[in-house]
C-alpha cells in the first residue's frame, strides 16, 4: 500500500470519528447509545492516532533509506 493511500485512510478515520461525535451529540447524553458512541469515538481516535504514528515511522524509514543510498 502506498503512503498516499495510507494517508487517505487515516483522513477517512478522522472523518468517521467526526461523524460518530456528531451522532453522539445529536442523540444526547440521555440516549441509551450515548456511552457506546463515546467508546466508539475513543476507539476510532486510538486507531487514527496509531495510524499516524505508523505513517511517521514509515516516513522516517524512507528518509533514512534515501539518506543512506
Amino acid at each position: 500500500m502506498n503512503q498516499t493511500r495510507e494517508e487517505q485512510i487515516c483522513n477517512e478515520l478522522l472523518h468517521i470519528w467526526a461523524k460518530v461525535y456528531d451522532f453522539r451529540e445529536e442523540l444526547g447524553e440521555k440516549h441509551e447509545l450515548y456511552d457506546s458512541l463515546y467508546k466508539l469515538s475513543f476507539d476510532i481516535n486510538s486507531v487514527e492516532s496509531n495510524f499516524r504514528k505508523f505513517l511517521k515511522k514509515e516516513e522516517s524509514t524512507v528518509i533514512g533509506v534515501t539518506m543512506n543510498s
